[in-house]
This record gives C-alpha cells, sequence and structure tokens, in this order.
C-alpha cells in the first residue's frame, strides 16, 4: 500500500504575512485553535486515510512548550491514529522511557496510544534527489503506518510552518542513528 503522507499547518496570527505569495500550494488556515479548528483543516484536504495512522508529534521535555494534547483529541478518534516520536541526542529526551514520561505528563497517553520509534531495531528509508544523504533512518515502528500525519507546533523560526514541518518530518521523524547521520551527512548513508 502506498504511503500518505498529510501535513497540518497550525498558524496562528504570524502566517498570512504573505510567507506563501510566491508558492502555488495551498494552504490552509484556521484562526480556531482548538480541536474543532484542526478537525475543519482535516476535513478541508478531503483525503481517504487507508490502513495505520501514525500521528506525529512532539511529546516534548520539562520544560518545553507543546501542542496540547486537547487539540488531537478528534484527530486520533476519528483517524484511529498512534502519536508517536523520536528520541533526541541528549538530555532529558534520549531514551524512549524518558520521552514517554514526557508524553504521560503533558497528557498525550490520555488522549490515544503513544509509541517511541525504536533506536536499537530501525529501517532505512530511501532517498532520491539528496544532494548528501540516500536514505533517512527511523525506527521500525515508521514500516507499521499506512499513513502519516504530521501535526507540529509553529516555531518563531524564519520560514515558521515550512520549517517545522520539514523537521518533524525529517529530523523528529529519524531515530537517534538517524539524527546523527542527518547531522553529519555521513558516508556511509551516501552509498
Amino acid at each position: 500500500m502506498k504511503k500518505q503522507f498529510l501535513l497540518f499547518f497550525m498558524l496562528i496570527a504570524f502566517a498570512s504575512a504573505g510567507i506563501f505569495a510566491q508558492n502555488q500550494s495551498i494552504v490552509y488556515f484556521t484562526r480556531n485553535v482548538s480541536s474543532a479548528g484542526l478537525m475543519k483543516v482535516y476535513r478541508a484536504l478531503n483525503q481517504k486515510i487507508e490502513g495505520s495512522v501514525g500521528i506525529k508529534v512532539s511529546f516534548g521535555g520539562p520544560d518545553e512548550e507543546v501542542l496540547q494534547p486537547e487539540l488531537l483529541r478528534d484527530l486520533v478518534r476519528t483517524t484511529g491514529g498512534t502519536m508517536f516520536d523520536g528520541n533526541g541526542l541528549s538530555g532529558n529526551r534520549r531514551t524512549s522511557e524518558m520521552n514517554l514520561s514526557h508524553a504521560r505528563r503533558h497528557g498525550f497517553t490520555e488522549i490515544g496510544k503513544c509509541v517511541m520509534v525504536s533506536d536499537s531495531d530501525y529501517i532505512n528509508l530511501p532517498l532520491t534527489g539528496g544532494n548528501l544523504l540516500k536514505y533517512a533512518r527511523t525506527g521500525k515502528e515508521f514500516a507499521g503506518f499506512d499513513t502519516l500525519i504530521s501535526v507540529f507546533r509553529v516555531r518563531l523560526h524564519m520560514l515558521p510552518a515550512f520549517d517545522g514541518n520539514i523537521k518533524n518530518i525529517s529530523l523528529c521523524l529519524a531515530n537517534r542513528s538517524g539524527k546523527c547521520i542527518i547531522h553529519s551527512g555521513c558516508r556511509k548513508s551516501r552509498a
């Protein structure tokens, strides 16, 4: 079954300032930052969800701002999705146990099933057309999803929505060794 990727942009006040003026992409915007607002955007996409659904979200750390899990409640119920995240390279998000404790603390486990992509049992996803990397590495759990929905919080980067989603479906989808490969442009991944 072909994998599907649905990308959600929770764009708030600063999003409509012409960031996408030169781009022909369709951007769905809602001022209703709630579960109902997210579902309105989801329905506007008019996508048929097939098979097992993975919802990529950051469970955050002890002092990080995260999406409020309540925003995801209806999306998780409607799609039957499993929320998942990847471990960090250091600090208080370096193990699955630490990350899942943050998921519990922030309330994600009250909304639905939460899993971490494995650091020890991984898959390499082939990349085409890249300058340095020939594959992206993630945990084996990713192979069990037929549809990926990426939901992220907007960060105050130069290109907030674009940067946030690229980060969420690349670096944040990677397991620990995958993150090292992305950061280093490792020769092993160029083969």
